[in-house]
């Protein structure tokens, strides 16, 4: 019997998919390596005799930038490493989504004269890429209006008081629109008329609501010889509205109302209505209400009114038009003319649905403040915000040779030119409103002489993606500084402006801590360390306190009488407690240097060796010892990293000065009999130890967790 070598299952993934889970029944098994995108799952050792067989389900995404029609090739691998192995493909075509949306707009006078007719227009569309089934079109009228009429087959239930269009299965892309008469006939002057109409299709619907004011004007009117006598001063006035969708699809129709209300004191007579449409984006298409001219040629419609529009009177216009052409912010203008008043209005819309826009977005996300030695994650974004799909796209990068390298990139297939460190993605393509991101890890080496301790500033990376149909390019920008050294001279950056050195600003207000040098990794610090430190400070506080708490009162050979604080039976638990700190911050932290950790754990220590001496000692009233121990912590974590923000130096500068003044307090002020406060100096030590033990995880990482 052969024993054959480890039995492995492999699968690499094509660039389309991303990967999700693997499963064997209901158990996750293998591994995903991202950087190569291959899943694996080691069987074990198995004999050659063996009949054993599974399977393995594994499920992925297809990206969003994947276009429809794409073919996925996805091969699977078992191997023996024994020369006997077997594969198998599977191929997959990307389909679209199948949705479809329905929009409906309804338009109306918001104002009508009591016992006038309310004319509506009502447009509706589809979209999609599926055909809407069991469309209808529902208007539900407000009880205090009745039905006069409807086109287009709508028909009017009097039970319920709608009126229903069936329009059955809509392929996407088709529209249209209807007229409806209403009558306020009972209604007075201050009623509302609302108005309600829905379009729906199983469980996707769409609904527009219009509002119109019943009005009447109770004012003394002129009809002839107003020349200003019996105190009548005549004053003709004219509303003129024009209601539209603000939007169009390219090859729809829509119905627009055009109301002519007279709000003066005079009788309107001869009045003229025109509309004058962008004959290149909007036709004529009908107008049932009146006799009217039209001029295909300029586009122009023109009404003449039959009567005379009387005192709070309207008159209302429907016209019926086309949508011709894709175009933003097209421009229609409405006017009014009469032999007693005139006005102009005009609409602005936008026909959607003409020659695609291509555009591309690039959003490139990279940390401002960056130090030299440190690695750092960046990423970038490609959003197509146009109207076109983006084919044959190139995404480059073209880093600062001279002070950062490329690492690593989770999206593979790229070409790395190592000496320009220039990185490029080929054969990008991204659909209409879809995304492709990319997450990069670079490294600041800063190359030249070295000269201690400047930053270099607004060091350019820039972005470019580059397709058949759109560009776009983006540079971010930011400032690097030395750890220990920098070049004498700033490199000459190709094809870009040099960036000059500068000292780092001391006062700026995005001002960060100097990184110091580290030790290649700022990894492993999180919440729950600094959690288990400051337990253990707590800890070593009330072993400090336990012991030192117990006193005794004696008299001295002058016949006074002073206190004696505790012993020192404290002395090896605190040592045990302040090495497993630093064992943590060095090993878990990597904080560094240890020498300078060792120095303020140390400085602490004897803080509290030298302040029990002090409480046991009545004799001595005052001792330098401690205020010099402390100041020396202080000035090594300030050596380490000359430049704080402000925030450290408040911190740091209130713990050191509590510390200080309530020795002084304790020491000095108080009488040997009583010191009743002698704890707050050890209190105030330790928030102090562990603030300078934060700001040198701050100088080393840019951060205190991770």
């Amino acid at each position: 019997m052969t024993t054959l070598a480890e039995v492995m299952v492999s699968d690499t993934l094509p660039l389309e998919v991303d990967f999700v889970s693997a499963k064997a029944g209901t158990t996750n098994v293998g591994s995903y390596d991202l950087a190569t995108k291959t899943f694996s799952y080691n069987l074990g050792i198995l004999s050659e005799t063996d009949t054993r067989s599974g399977s393995i389900t594994m499920v992925v995404t297809v990206k969003a930038d994947t276009l429809v029609g794409n073919v996925i090739n996805n091969t699977s691998k078992i191997d023996a490493g024994t020369g006997k192995h077997d594969d198998d493909q599977a191929t997959t075509t990307v389909v679209a989504t199948p949705y479809f949306n329905l929009s409906i707009d309804k338009s109306g006078p918001s104002e009508v004269k009591v016992g006038n007719n309310i004319i509506y227009g009502i447009n509706w569309s589809v979209a999609g890429n599926i055909a809407a089934d069991g469309v209808m079109v529902i208007d539900s009228l407000p009880s205090n209006v009745s039905f006069v009429s409807a086109n287009n087959g709508g028909i009017y239930n009097s039970a319920d008081g709608t009126v229903v269009w069936q329009l059955g299965n809509v392929q996407p892309g088709a529209s249209g629109s209807f007229e409806l008469i209403v009558s306020t006939s009972g209604l007075k002057d201050g009623d509302q008329v609302i108005n309600n109409v829905i379009i729906k299709s199983g469980s996707v619907s769409a609904a527009d609501q219009v509002t119109t004011n019943v009005t009447e004007v109770h004012i003394s009117v002129c009809t002839s010889n107003c020349g200003g006598g019996g105190g009548f001063t005549p004053d003709p006035r004219v509303k003129l509205e024009y209601n539209y969708p603000l939007t169009k699809q390219m090859g729809s129709q829509h119905v627009e109302t055009i109301t002519v209300t007279n709000t003066g004191n005079v009788i309107l007579t001869n009045g003229v209505v025109s509309v004058d449409f962008p004959e290149e984006y909007i036709k004529f298409i009908s107008s049932g209400t009146m006799p009217y001219v039209y001029d295909a040629t300029t586009g122009k419609v023109t009404w003449t009114l039959a009567s005379a529009i009387g005192v709070g009177a309207n008159e209302t216009i429907n016209v019926t038009i086309e949508a011709l052409k894709g175009k933003d912010n097209v421009v229609t203008v409405v006017a009014f003319d009469s032999t007693e008043a005139d006005s102009t209005t005009s609409g602005e819309e936008d026909i959607l649905g003409g020659e695609p826009v291509p555009s591309v977005q690039i959003k490139y996300s990279h940390p401002v403040e960056k130090t030299e030695n440190n690695q750092y994650a960046e990423k970038i974004e490609l959003i197509n915000t146009g109207q076109a799909d983006l084919t044959n796209g190139k995404l480059a990068v073209d880093l600062p040779e001279d002070y950062v390298r490329f690492v690593s990139a989770d999206i593979g297939g790229y070409i790395l030119d190592g000496a320009r460190q220039t990185i490029e993605w080929p054969a990008i393509n991204l659909a209409v409103g879809g995304s492709y991101t990319v997450n990069m890890i670079i490294e600041v080496v800063l190359s030249g002489e070295i000269t201690p301790q400047f930053v270099y500033a607004a060091v350019p990376t820039e972005v470019v993606y580059d397709s058949d149909q759109a560009d776009g390019a983006q540079t971010g920008n930011e400032n690097i500084a030395c750890s220990a050294s920098c070049p004498t001279t700033p490199p000459v950056v190709r094809g870009k402006v040099t960036p000059p050195v500068v000292a780092p600003a001391a006062t700026t207000s995005n001002e960060v801590a100097e990184v110091c040098p580290r030790a290649d990794s700022c990894t492993g610090c999180g919440w729950w360390v600094w959690l288990i430190i400051v337990l253990l400070h707590a800890l070593l506080l009330f072993i400090y306190w336990f012991y030192a708490s117990k006193e005794e009162i004696k008299e001295n050979e002058n016949g006074e009488y002073y206190i004696i604080k505790g012993n020192m039976n404290w002395f090896l638990p605190v040592i045990l407690i302040l090495v497993i700190v630093f064992l943590l911050l060095v090993f878990l932290c990597s904080l560094q240097p240890w020498w300078a950790l060792l120095m303020i754990l140390a400085a602490y220590f004897l803080s509290l060796v030298f302040y029990s001496a002090m409480l046991k000692r009545a004799g001595m009233k005052y001792s330098p010892f401690l205020p010099i121990i402390v100041t020396i912590a202080v000035l090594v974590a300030y050596l380490l990293c000359a430049s704080w923000p402000w925030w450290v130096w408040v911190l740091i500068l209130v713990f050191y000065i509590l510390t200080l003044a309530s020795y002084y307090l304790v020491i000095v002020k108080m009488d040997v009999k009583n010191r009743n406060y002698w704890w707050l100096v050890p209190l105030f030590m330790t928030a102090l130890t562990g603030a300078l033990l934060m700001v040198m995880r701050l100088c080393q990482c840019n951060e205190v967790i991770r």
